[in-house]
């Protein structure tokens, strides 16, 4: 399947954009920090297996987005995977 994505990015900057203006997500706290967490590899190729879980770090995950805020114009799929896991947290509360 290929998904056309200027669609996809629109419906994110969507999503993003009613995130901002919701009143629960004035502020976010992050009362855990680690979280279980599977590769994306593992995790796309169920036939195989039992996956092997990691352990994610919230705060770590923090730390690289703010490093997207203060550096260039390019990101890397470290801190593609922060912005998924801090979504995923963040999908607890609304």
């Amino acid at each position: 399947m290929i998904g056309n994505a200027a669609e996809l990015f629109g419906c994110i900057d969507k999503a993003m954009a009613v995130l901002k203006s919701d009143h629960r997500l004035q502020e976010i706290s992050f009362d855990h920090d680690y979280y279980w967490d599977i590769d994306i590899e593992t995790a796309i190729n169920i036939a195989d297996g039992d996956p092997t879980l990691q352990v994610g770090s919230l705060m770590d995950d923090l730390e690289a987005i703010r490093r997207i805020g203060s550096g260039g114009d390019s990101i890397n799929s470290v801190e593609l995977n922060a912005i998924a896991s801090v979504l995923r947290y963040i999908s607890r509360i609304v």
